[in-house]
């Protein structure tokens, strides 16, 4: 557990094998999403999965943060089986993105 934004990311650049990025977007020296802008930067990084954790309830950070790449959030206060579950339910989606092949139609439909 890294203290702030800085410090994770010099640990990014040094361990390449990281499978899921959980940090708070309240942060010191760098908030959240400048550190997910910068982490999505590193070229062994850019499909890892970011979960932020936050209080915030604004929909436009919430939308600056899905463009620069999080996976998703978890609202503070957390709760352990809300993270768990999340966790699980990000590498399983992983794992069946990753089994979808070339030949395989997406339909993306308007909510």
């Amino acid at each position: 557990m890294q203290k702030n934004g800085e410090e994770a990311l010099n640990l990014l650049e040094t361990n390449t094998n990281i499978s899921m990025i959980i940090s708070d977007y309240n942060m010191d020296k760098m908030d959240g999403l400048e550190f997910v802008k910068k982490a999505r930067k590193n070229e062994n990084y850019t499909k890892t999965p970011i979960l932020i954790m936050t209080s915030e309830t604004n929909d436009n950070l919430k939308i600056k943060f899905y463009k620069s790449g999080v996976t998703d959030f978890l609202a503070k206060p957390i709760l352990e089986e809300e993270l768990k579950s999340k966790v699980i339910n990000i590498f399983f989606q992983m794992k069946n993105i990753s089994m979808i092949s070339k030949d395989t139609i997406i339909l993306l439909m308007k909510m």
